[in-house]
């Protein structure tokens, strides 16, 4: 048997999925077995939360994206961003989380460190500068069951389609199978 490089968790263990590396691309790519495959019982095939954590939150490929659990765009001080966010699918209590790593922004004449935005309940367009800081991070979130802010578990992740200063963010929730239609963001810098 071929150890696997990564953690070794019970589905490379087993057979049960496998990593292979991409020859185009130079980088890991899952290879996971169909999720109606009746001889792969359930609980073995790998979620994004789980490859996520095996590759030290490398991107992922799944069925020809990539996905990455956050952006992270450089930014300095001064730097605006305008970003805007859609549900298509009706899915209620959809938001972004912000970050800059050892810094800060200003929203709406806030000083924040880490705030969270809502769809529902955020403007069209949510303009935002770097107070201090050298790398800009955005995920996605959602309401759980009990109101709680929720990121990064089950099938939560990101992908990124990237112009010359914009960012086109389509966003998983974790519960589920991934859909990368639950939230759009919009993401301009300048």
């Amino acid at each position: 048997m071929d150890w696997p490089k990564c953690a070794g968790c019970l589905a490379c263990l087993l057979g049960l999925t496998r990593r292979i590396e991409s020859q185009s691309s130079n980088q890991l790519v899952w290879e996971r077995p169909s999720p109606a495959d009746p001889r792969i019982p359930q609980e073995v095939v790998l979620n994004l939360a789980e490859r996520f954590i095996a590759e030290q939150g490398a991107p992922q490929f799944l069925e020809g994206q990539r996905v990455v659990p956050i952006l992270r765009l450089p930014c300095k001080p001064r730097d605006r961003f305008v970003l805007s966010m859609t549900t298509p699918t009706e899915q209620a209590g959809q938001g972004v989380q912000l970050a800059v790593q050892k810094g800060s922004l200003r929203i709406n004449k806030q000083d924040l460190v880490r705030p969270v935005l809502w769809e529902a309940s955020s403007p069209k367009r949510v303009e935002l500068t770097v107070l201090k800081g050298s790398e800009l991070r955005i995920w996605n979130c959602w309401r759980g069951p009990q109101g709680q802010t929720m990121a990064w578990i089950g099938n939560a992740g990101i992908v990124v389609h990237e112009d010359v200063g914009r960012w086109r963010l389509e966003c998983s929730q974790g519960p589920g199978l991934p859909q990368f239609d639950d939230l759009l963001v919009m993401v301009e810098a300048g």
